[in-house]
């Protein structure tokens, strides 16, 4: 167990670079971003919900984790003319973007 969390540490780098919404880059090429009401597994156009090209991390108010996990990869952002707060995830951009089609970040 005491190799566990320096492992962990290792091993999560992206994750608390860019939270988990770094696994759209990798997913749609890969083919494994559910899109199109599940009919598909890729989104056209998805370089629009990029995080490379469309999401920057000023966007971005501070990392946050679940409780107790060092990874971090929550991506909170304050958006909107009513400056809600949204934590912007992985499973948040496929369930709205993808599954709907929809591609624009904003």
């Amino acid at each position: 167990m005491g190799d566990f969390l320096p492992t962990f540490m290792e091993k999560t780098v992206a994750l608390r670079r860019g939270g988990t919404l770094r696994l759209i880059d990798m997913g749609n090429p890969m083919g494994f971003f559910p899109a199109y009401y599940w009919t598909r597994l890729s989104l056209d156009g998805w370089e629009a919900l990029s995080w490379n090209r469309k999401i920057k991390p000023e966007h971005f108010l501070r990392p946050e984790a679940c409780l107790y996990c060092p990874a971090a990869c929550h991506r909170p952002v304050k958006s909107g003319k009513f400056g809600v707060t949204v934590d912007l995830e992985y499973e948040t951009v496929f369930a709205v973007g993808g599954l709907a089609a929809v591609k624009d970040a904003d």
